[in-house]
């Protein structure tokens, strides 16, 4: 998960399993018995606190009316009303919704959507990274990647690539729409054939 660091974990069988004509076992049954056991963990950032962050999916609404997700991550507090929020070099403003004085914080939107691949939102200290400066980070999960199946990859390559684009911007704006971001305060990064991704939205 986003806020857990990665384990790497060896499963050792214990007993054979059935043979194929023996009927399966009962829901919430095992097969074979198995041993597991914690091979290596990555260590988290000194003074690391999952609790600090909020983690979560969201839907934005592509142009012809097909749903986006976008894996989002956020510090506690980073939107409060005289929080970090805004971010340096901004025009000092403050984007809330009907009085409720609370400062929305920038973000930082990242796609890729090419070749199938899936951009899972992992534990990654660059995304806390992120968090900590008071922006919100964001993993849009466009077409052309493999999130949702063969079916989302294909409608997002060849002819159909300028569906990714549109879903790029479909995110962009919904972080605004939902009020978690500033609507003028959005980044986009895009690496590799997420690079194609971004120039063409911007363009």
């Amino acid at each position: 998960t986003p806020l857990s660091p990665k384990r790497v974990l060896e499963v050792t069988p214990t007993a054979l399993a059935p043979p194929p004509q023996t009927p399966p076992p009962q829901a919430g049954t095992a097969a074979a018995a198995v041993t597991v056991r914690e091979v290596w963990a990555q260590p988290a950032p000194e003074g690391f606190d999952a609790s600090r962050y909020v983690a979560g999916r969201l839907w934005a609404t592509s142009d012809d009316g097909v749903r986006v997700p976008l894996s989002v991550l956020l510090r506690r507090g980073g939107g409060e009303e005289g929080g970090e929020s805004g971010g340096e070099g901004g025009d000092g403003s403050e984007e809330s919704g009907e009085g409720s004085g609370v400062s929305l914080p920038p973000a930082l939107l990242c796609g890729y959507g090419s070749y199938g691949s899936c951009t899972d939102p992992e534990w990654d200290a660059d995304r806390i990274a992120v968090a900590d400066c008071g922006l919100l980070h964001a993993l849009c999960h466009v077409r052309g990647g493999g999130e949702l199946g063969k079916a989302w990859h294909a409608s997002g390559r060849r002819e159909l690539k300028p569906n990714s684009f549109a879903d790029l911007v479909a995110c962009a704006a919904a972080l605004g729409e939902a009020g978690i971001a500033h609507p003028s305060a959005i980044a986009i990064e895009g690496r590799s054939a997420g690079g194609l991704l971004v120039g063409a939205a911007l363009n």
